[in-house]
């Protein structure tokens, strides 16, 4: 299977979750199914990133093969979003799977957010710590005594980098 192949198979497997998720009522026997909204928000983070692209993806596939109007709709951050796919004005979000949790467990900052549902989980996003070639900082052990400053977009990228920071030997 070439590349290609395998990125549009993965979208039409993508755009299939998505129509699951649009049909599913409640999970209640007692719920009747829902038919397909003519227009679907598809919420995602600035232009250009990588979720950004991929929620294009998403949008183009289920305009292509349904009835569906989907449109994407960039936000600064998962934190605005999140609760308005939760309280339903939106009807679906591209989020970091750990950024899920933290809404669904009402890990700061999130409230709980308990009407959203897990259609798929992807890979991890990978973080990179960047220096100067002239700093003499190899590892982040090398930081040792520096000033360090973290500047995070997500709850969990503050997570993360305090807990590799630690890992190092740092507080």
């Amino acid at each position: 299977m070439s590349r290609k192949e395998f990125a549009t198979a993965l979208i039409a497997l993508l755009a299939g979750l998505f129509l699951v998720g649009t049909m599913a009522s409640d999970l209640t026997a007692a719920s009747a199914p829902r038919p397909l909204p003519k227009l679907a928000t598809i919420a995602t983070t600035s232009p250009g990133s990588t979720l950004a692209i991929f929620a294009s993806g998403i949008a183009k596939v289920v305009g292509d093969r349904t009835e569906m109007s989907p449109r994407v709709q960039n936000f600064s951050s998962y934190v605005t979003y999140i609760p308005m796919l939760d309280s339903g004005d939106l009807e679906m979000g591209v989020t970091v799977s750990t950024e899920g949790l933290y809404a669904w467990k009402g890990l700061e900052p999130y409230k709980k957010n308990r009407n959203i549902r897990l259609l798929m989980a992807g890979p991890d996003l990978l973080t990179a710590y960047l220096t100067t070639k002239a700093s003499g900082i190899r590892t982040v052990r090398d930081l040792k005594g520096k000033r360090v400053s973290l500047v995070v977009t997500l709850a969990t990228m503050k997570l993360w980098g305090e807990a590799q920071l630690k890992a190092a030997g740092l507080d």
